[in-house]
């Protein structure tokens, strides 16, 4: 799986906001990045999304209280990276802010009868905070690196020093040999023990020379193996934040590619498992509560439209494929997806946009094989 961050605590606020759906256009959705380096831009930026929400207060008198919405924007301008997201309906008092300590992310204002919920999510997939051990023989300092912005050392590990035995047999050499390499086995199981216990459920980045791969390796247990996303060969043990940072950057970049691409091998020869590809059978699924993983790539449509009666969501604005009922409202198609599986409590991964384009950009792996039903199989 593509590595995530985990803000159990803001998944679970996600998930109702994407719940909320409004008769009117006040749901607004408000995303800004601000950058160290660039507070010049992020002023001018921010600038033009506050024109932008007078602007459109003017033309949707739902907009009464865009005000207090400007006022908590202009607090945005901050010297630090982080990711501002502010979704707010005064009319039913909903009011949710996100700060997130992110490097990039996106601009702009959406008003809408729902929350624009998309962006927070791609954005928290993209994070991850892992743990680095940095190891030597008679060495080791083990890293937690928070969100790809800093590093902070846990735990700094030296093996205890290395008393040679007294043996005047012949063959003293071989003992002595025997022993320290004794010493550096209990020195490596140490530090493997001591990562699981501070590196918990979190993904695990190895550093170490090629050589000192092939004697920790074999002493990894299954469940931290399973943990680790990657390793890199650091050119010594002690580094800058900012050298740590690239490296793990590095390995992480290789890991998602590789994820990526066994995902799409998954889409592509659905190998044990039952899947649905494009717009019409994934949403043909999601209407059944078919869908355990929802996989997007950017949809081809740009809306879809949920039909007023039934709930279902449909390609056509013209009536809906299950009740055929003629009023339907027309949604993001991203969203509209995204809501619908998390509704049903599936699993959401985003992949780079065109990934896999043959399939219209979208893809969903089973809990079921749903029934066609007579308005569907009769399209």
């Amino acid at each position: 799986m593509i590595c995530t961050a985990t803000f159990p605590a803001k998944e679970t606020r996600l998930s109702n906001l994407g719940l909320i759906s409004s008769k009117n256009l006040n749901a607004v959705s408000v995303y800004f990045q601000t950058h160290p380096d660039d507070e010049k831009g992020d002023a001018i930026r921010l600038k033009h999304l506050l024109r932008e929400l007078a602007a459109a207060a003017e033309k949707n008198p739902d907009l009464e209280d865009w005000k207090k919405i400007a006022t908590v924007m202009e607090s945005w301008l901050t010297p630090k990276a982080a990711l501002h997201v502010l979704f707010a309906s005064p009319q039913q008092a909903i009011w949710e802010e996100f700060e997130l300590p992110f490097r990039s992310g996106t601009a702009g204002i959406d008003i809408d009868h729902v929350f624009h919920i998309v962006p927070l999510q791609r954005a928290l997939q993209r994070q991850t905070n892992p743990m680095v051990l940095l190891v030597e023989r008679e060495h080791a300092a083990i890293f937690a690196v928070n969100h790809g912005l800093t590093v902070s050392k846990v735990c700094e590990l030296e093996a205890e020093p290395h008393v040679c035995p007294h043996d005047c047999r012949t063959g003293w050499s071989s003992s002595i040999q025997r022993h320290k390499e004794c010493h550096a086995v209990e020195f490596l199981d140490r530090t493997l023990k001591t990562l699981c216990q501070v590196a918990g459920e979190l993904p695990v980045i190895i550093g170490c020379r090629y050589d000192m791969w092939a004697e920790l390796h074999p002493r990894i247990p299954a469940d931290l193996e399973n943990r680790i996303v990657g390793r890199f060969i650091p050119m010594a043990l002690e580094m800058s934040a900012e050298e740590l940072l690239e490296h793990v950057d590095s390995v992480l970049r290789e890991h998602d590619s590789d994820q990526r691409q066994a995902l799409l091998t998954q889409i592509h020869d659905k190998e044990g498992l039952s899947a649905a590809t494009g717009l019409e059978d994934v949403t043909a699924a999601l209407a059944q509560g078919a869908v355990k993983d929802l996989v997007l790539a950017m949809p081809a449509c740009r809306w879809l439209h949920r039909c007023n009666e039934c709930g279902r969501l449909n390609l056509s604005s013209r009536r809906c494929a299950d009740c055929g009922n003629h009023q339907l409202r027309s949604m993001d198609a991203e969203e509209a997806l995204v809501r619908e599986a998390a509704a049903q409590g599936a699993q959401i991964t985003f992949l780079e946009n065109h990934a896999f384009e043959e399939f219209e950009g979208v893809a969903a792996f089973l809990r079921f094989t749903p029934v066609r039903t007579l308005a569907y199989a009769d399209r």
